[in-house]
């Protein structure tokens, strides 16, 4: 049976406002790939889509563009279900660490600036978990920038229809941005569909 190599940890947050410093997470998707010593590529079982109790309110465009109000009234108050973000990052790391210590590389869509800074700071609020990912990260708006000469971001939307020739549907919902990151990535590195 071939070694496994490496991990890509593919993960999307939707946040209270834009600031990584001092935003609340309320919903995170995430999914890990595995890379084997053969060249193949198999999805894991690692896989979830989370909402998270939060302390501030979401700005006016959080509201308007995201599905928030699909999970929480606008005053915060969930509807079913949401867990505490002290948990998420618990449960993430256990399941990032049950792939016997391979490299695991986080992806996402603008995620060294954004993704990784909240995570981090999950993180070193619980008594500094420590690191349960590898601290380079894979930014496909980067990535797309660098292979098509493209001088400033312009967004997972753009990405998206430059590649794909088409809209994406459901963006802002962390579930939607994390396959589509997914999908993106994929065809960026492998020119192929994601494994199912």
């Amino acid at each position: 049976m071939p070694d496994l190599i490496h991990s890509y940890l593919f993960l999307d947050m939707e946040t209270t406002d834009s600031d990584p410093m001092t935003c609340d997470p309320w919903g995170v998707a995430y999914t890990i790939d595995d890379f084997f010593s053969d060249g193949t590529v198999k999805k894991s079982e690692a896989e979830g889509e989370y909402y998270l109790f939060h302390n501030q309110k979401p700005t006016p465009w959080v509201l308007e563009n995201t599905d928030y109000l699909k999970h929480f009234q606008p005053d915060g108050t969930p509807y079913l279900g949401p867990i505490f973000a002290s948990e998420f990052i618990r449960h993430l790391s256990a399941e990032c660490r049950s792939f016997n210590s391979s490299p695991i590389y986080l992806v996402g869509a603008n995620v060294g600036a954004f993704d990784n800074v909240i995570l981090q700071r999950l993180r070193r609020q619980e008594d500094n978990l420590a690191p349960f990912y590898h601290y380079r990260c894979v930014d496909i708006e980067s990535m797309y920038m660098s292979f098509h000469n493209v001088r400033a971001p312009l967004g997972l939307d753009w990405v998206y229809e430059n590649i794909f020739g088409k809209k994406r549907v459901n963006s802002h919902t962390a579930k939607q941005d994390r396959d589509d990151v997914r999908k993106i990535f994929y065809a960026l590195v492998f020119h192929i569909d994601p494994p199912a």
